[in-house]
């Protein structure tokens, strides 16, 4: 079904048009778009985001944004990636430009069409562009076999490879022997594939037409004893092959957070299309040409990171008199002792069970690569739009990963503490702590501070070999791990995957390959330069730092997490021209490339036409003191609610592509723990968010437990949220309340400061605030809103009385010098429950508190069995008697389903009713206890669960209410 809109330029408008096609009942839906094949488009007069609109002013701050978002969200509605171009309505000034036009799509439509593709071409006279939607068909070749985890399932699978293993006869040493029989078995596995595992669907469809067949006959006349055999076994064959689809659906989908066997196939599906959809490269701009179609698309990339990845000839200034860090004599030899069989288990063993390095874990060569083309932003429309990673192969990812683990233990003796990546007993969040203590004493102590936020362009990919190895040989790493490490990184070959399918493989001459365990640490001993430069130009005074506190300062030049660069400093032109050289000269040393015109320049305290001036000089642009850095804001105050957008933005723009109404009670529960509570938990660690921030993800996390769109907002809250995020033991679901959340976070930082003195930021504090009896001091009013929350919860908690050093016990001696204070002022008193104390056995009531759900969680059955059980306990099923309380049916009609003439209550109908409860007593037959006597549903399971105290009876009472 397709409907056509031409929406107003005004906000009545546009208002209207959303509420109107918000009630589906209005255009002939009585279900909703989310239930039917539906494709909406045209000019909607509204972007989905902020950069989605530009005016002859720069960016566009309209909220039209917010509205829009709303009426997709709640219409179930998915926004299809925009290939070709970013904007598709432009003005004659050919300053102004939106993306107005766009295609929305019901999930029952990209279900059917996973491969539809959104297309802008060109417009011509028109001020809009004309759009295609289409359902890509090109065949970009065979694509790599993927292992699956369901093969280890297929009866005969394991002595199959054993078998094929032990056939093949390889000559050669040993790491050639593993490796050609890797690559002769693919071949093996291929075929073992097409006869198990391929085209499950259309073999289950098979199966399901025979037994249909049986079961006409059967209904003709009776069945014969071979007949009934083959209804049994194909059943039996409907069931392994189910299992085997959906075990391959979750897997493809990557929802790895989502437990495996649940039943959410349409969930799984519908990822892997917008997966699919948003990574396919179906138009490119390539030299200002257009590319269409598979070979001048294949042939576009291919050689673009051939080339990329060609090594760069020149020659580059040395680091010869360069100061850099040195390893020991003791940690140096322990880079090149004899690898034991402990650690190579320990690198394989930190491989994720389900995953295999690369498309399928065979690949041809040790050092091969697939590049896989990961995208940066929604319009699509040239190579630097995507992100290259490697998926390297399983022999090296092991080798890798051995090595990377040695050179971890040894690191941070060699890399300087203003860098704070990969780096035991360091966190990204001290960079972000010393860059917000710096603005904000700036501002004050009414100091000038100038900053510069360094872009690099693609770091990883522009790392310089030969710079690399001479960096190593300053830092005394030995000659035989330097030649281990050039091994691994000069020998590599690749090939890009487009939508796929491999390219041509080509040699790598420079880079570091994101997605080698290596490469994360070799990258920072080449950012290490730049650390050693930013050192000797303020050792030599042609830089100046920034100095925190008057009382004792500390000064602070730069700070890194691995390329995040910002460069502090104060205002003068020596600072500016020595910041240019140093980069230059950085650039030409390493490889890396500074995009100065993507660079900032921000000051504080610092007139704008002298900004100006030195941007000029730069060739930079000029930013705001508040500014984005590790993804969080400098210099902004966190309890105004415009602070939220960010941590919101990122929350919902993650959270677009998940339609919860495809999943399970339980699969929601799993999404919202594992996946969703997790989003927010980088912002939160730093700042104590606003009571609207807390609201406004609390509001998120119940729309995404209870469903979202039309018809789920018609739904009855069953379960209140307070209840749901109660503990286990508590009787509720154990998801976290943000509130105390939050506060839990930023407690760490109180065990930070106990524990990791001597730390970069730490020192920072002490410098700017003081020490007092082996604590940092409050600060007052004159400290940052960042350090007044910490020292609040600092101060009310245990974790705020020092144990380390001279002032021992600071906390409990303040308490005892104020002689003055009463008991009452120092002591409550109150009754409270105490939790059973067991001395180590084992009794029916053990793990099972007053409405507790841990109990019900740990069995051994689905979680969807668990939940409904949780809520039956709860007694918040939608029983009649339920909902003739709840007003939605009335008082005549709360009689049973089963026509027995009793009121249809959660007791009643699942364990008094003649139809449905006759059934407890066969199952207590069956497992050999006696009938219970019970008043509640509560006692009935206490009593049914615990009389022989085993795990056969629980799963029987859970799987008994399922089934009913």
């Amino acid at each position: 079904m397709y409907y056509g809109v031409m929406v107003g330029s005004l906000s009545l408008e546009r208002s209207f048009m959303w509420q109107m096609f918000t009630r589906p009942a209005t255009m002939g839906l009585s279900k909703g778009y989310g239930r039917r094949s539906v494709c909406v488009c045209g000019d909607f007069n509204a972007g989905k985001h902020v950069d989605e609109r530009r005016s002859s002013r720069g960016e566009s701050r309209s909220l039209d944004h917010i509205p829009f978002n709303r009426f997709i969200d709640d219409n179930n509605l998915i926004d299809l990636p925009l290939s070709g171009r970013k904007f598709t309505w432009f003005k004659g000034d050919g300053l102004s430009m939106s993306c107005l036009d766009r295609f929305l799509l019901s999930e029952e439509w990209c279900l059917a069409w996973p491969n539809c593709t959104h297309t802008a071409r060109l417009r011509g006279l028109s001020d809009h562009c004309s759009l295609v939607l289409s359902a890509n068909e090109d065949d970009w070749g065979p694509r790599p076999l993927r292992m699956l985890k369901c093969w280890r399932d297929v009866p005969g699978y394991q002595a199959f490879v054993k078998d094929k293993w032990k056939e093949l006869q390889v000559d050669g040493w040993g790491g050639y022997v593993l490796k050609e029989k890797l690559r002769r078995i693919k071949t093996t596995l291929k075929d073992w594939h097409t006869t198990h595992t391929q085209n499950l669907p259309s073999r289950i469809d098979s199966l399901k037409d025979r037994l249909s067949i049986l079961d006409q006959k059967g209904e003709e006349e009776a069945l014969s004893e071979a007949e009934l055999a083959k209804l049994h076994g194909v059943s039996s064959d409907i069931h392994s092959l189910s299992r085997l689809h959906a075990s391959i659906s979750w897997q493809q989908s990557r929802s790895l957070w989502l437990k495996e066997g649940d039943a959410n196939s349409k969930y799984f599906h519908l990822v892997l299309a917008g997966r699919c959809r948003g990574n396919a490269i179906t138009v490119l701009q390539a030299d200002g040409v257009t590319l269409k179609g598979v070979y001048p698309i294949r042939q576009a990339v291919f050689s673009h990171f051939a080339s990329h990845f060609k090594a760069i000839s020149m020659d580059r200034p040395g680091v010869d008199n360069l100061q850099f860090k040195r390893l020991n004599q003791i940690e140096s030899s322990s880079l090149i002792t004899p690898f034991s069989e402990a650690e190579v288990k320990s690198a394989v063993w930190d491989c994720y069970s389900f995953k295999s390095p690369g498309p399928d874990g065979l690949t041809k060569g040790i050092n091969s690569t697939f590049i896989a083309l990961i995208p940066k932003i929604d319009s699509l429309q040239r190579l630097n739009d995507f992100r290259p990673i490697s998926l390297v192969g399983s022999l090296y990812k092991i080798l890798a990963k051995v090595l990377a683990n040695r050179l971890r233990l040894v690191i941070d003796s060699v890399i300087s503490e203003s860098q704070t990546a990969f780096v035991k007993d360091r966190q990204i969040l001290d960079g972000i702590l010393i860059a917000n203590e710096a603005v904000d004493e700036a501002r004050k102590s009414k100091k000038e501070l100038m900053l510069f936020k360094v872009d690099f362009e693609k770091a990883y990919d522009s790392v310089d070999w030969g710079y690399l190895e001479d960096v190593m040989g300053r830092m005394f790493f030995p000659t035989l791990w330097r030649k281990w490490i050039k091994e691994c990184v000069c020998t590599a070959t690749a090939s890009v995957l487009v939508n796929g399918n491999p390219t041509e493989e080509f040699p790598l001459g420079r880079g570091l390959r994101q997605g080698d365990p290596l490469s994360p640490f070799l990258f920072l001993l080449a950012a290490e330069g730049l650390n050693v430069l930013m050192e000797a130009a303020v050792a030599r005074n042609l830089f100046t730092g920034y100095s925190i506190s008057e009382r004792d300062p500390i000064s602070v030049s730069h700070l890194q997490f691995v390329d995040n660069t910002l460069l502090l400093g104060v205002k003068s032109w020596a600072n500016v021209r020595a910041l240019r050289a140093i980069l230059v000269l950085f650039e030409t040393m390493s490889g890396l490339k500074v995009n100065f015109h993507k660079s900032m320049l921000v000051g504080v305290n610092i007139p704008e036409s002298w900004l100006d001036e030195a941007a000029y000089a730069l060739c930079c642009k000029v930013g705001n003191i508040s500014f984005l850095y590790l993804g969080l804001l400098i210099g902004g105050d966190p309890r105004r609610l415009g602070f939220r957008e960010p941590v919101l933005a990122r929350l919902k723009n993650r959270l677009s592509g998940w339609k919860s109404r495809f999943l399970s009670f339980g699969g929601r529960l799993v999404l919202l723990k594992s996946v969703l509570q997790s989003l927010p938990v980088y912002a939160l660690s730093f700042f104590k968010a606003p009571t609207g921030i807390i609201s406004s993800i609390d509001s998120i996390f119940i729309k995404k437990k209870f469903g979202e769109g039309v018809e789920d907002s018609r739904k009855i809250p069953w379960i209140n949220w307070k209840s749901i995020c109660l503990r286990k033991e508590g009787g509720g679901l154990g998801v976290r309340q943000m509130r105390e959340f939050n506060l839990a976070l930023l407690g760490k930082w109180c065990w930070r400061m106990l524990v990791g003195r001597e730390g970069l930021w730490f020192r920072v504090l002490v410098a700017r605030y003081g020490m007092e009896r082996g604590r940092i001091r409050d600060g007052g009013r004159r400290g940052s809103t960042w350090w007044r929350e910490i020292a609040c919860i600092q101060s009310s908690s245990e974790l705020g009385s020092s144990w380390f050093g001279e002032q021992r016990f600071g906390r409990l001696f303040d308490l005892v010098e104020n002689k003055r204070r009463t008991v009452a002022e120092m002591f409550s008193l109150g009754w409270g429950w105490m939790g059973k104390r067991g001395n180590g056995g084992g009794s029916c009531g053990t793990g099972l508190q007053i409405g507790g759900s841990g109990s019900l969680t740990k069995m051994k059955v689905s979680l969807k069995v668990s939940i409904l059980a949780w809520r039956l306990l709860r007694d918040r099923l939608p029983t009649k008697v339920n909902l003739v309380t709840r007003d939605i049916l009335s008082p005549a009609d709360h009689f049973c389903i089963s026509g027995c003439g009793e009121a249809e209550s959660a007791l009643h109908i699942f364990f008094s009713c003649n139809t449905f409860g006759s059934l407890w007593t066969l199952v207590c037959s069956w497992i050999g206890t006696t009938p219970m006597q019970y008043t509640s549903i509560r006692d009935h399971f206490v009593q049914f669960t615990c009389s022989a105290c085993g795990s056969r009876q629980r799963r029987s009472f859970m799987q008994l209410i399922w089934v009913v």
